[in-house]
């Protein structure tokens, strides 16, 4: 039992840690709010608020709120070189980050053309 009591920092969930968590976490840091994250949370306060089930046929658009806007598809028309140029060249003259430079080329049908 000792020797489980020593080694009990490298196990978790009964199996030996092979490095660091997936969320990026380690076990010193893990607390929030005082309570430790490996704690399985029960009540109230834990549970989802589950919305009423609509039926695909009776899907509004105007009743989703939650809709998200696409702002980029990928394409294979255009080579990742010449994607990658463009980006450099938005970044650059008009101050895009990376993700409003695949916006804009969204957004104009992925024809680099008409944003040169």
């Amino acid at each position: 039992m000792v020797l489980a009591e020593r080694n009990s920092e490298n196990v978790r969930n009964g199996r030996r840690s092979r490095g660091p968590s997936p969320n990026g976490q380690t076990e010193s840091s893990s607390e929030e709010d005082g309570v430790p994250a490996e704690k399985i949370r029960v009540g109230r306060d834990y549970q989802v608020i589950v919305p009423e089930f609509v039926p695909v046929s009776e899907r509004r658009l105007d009743q989703c709120p939650d809709r998200a806007l696409l702002v980029w598809s990928p394409t294979t028309d255009i080579p990742d070189q010449k994607l990658d140029e463009y980006i450099i060249l938005a970044k650059e003259k008009y101050g895009y980050n990376g993700e409003q430079a695949l916006g804009m080329l969204f957004w104009h049908k992925h024809n680099l053309e008409r944003l040169y």
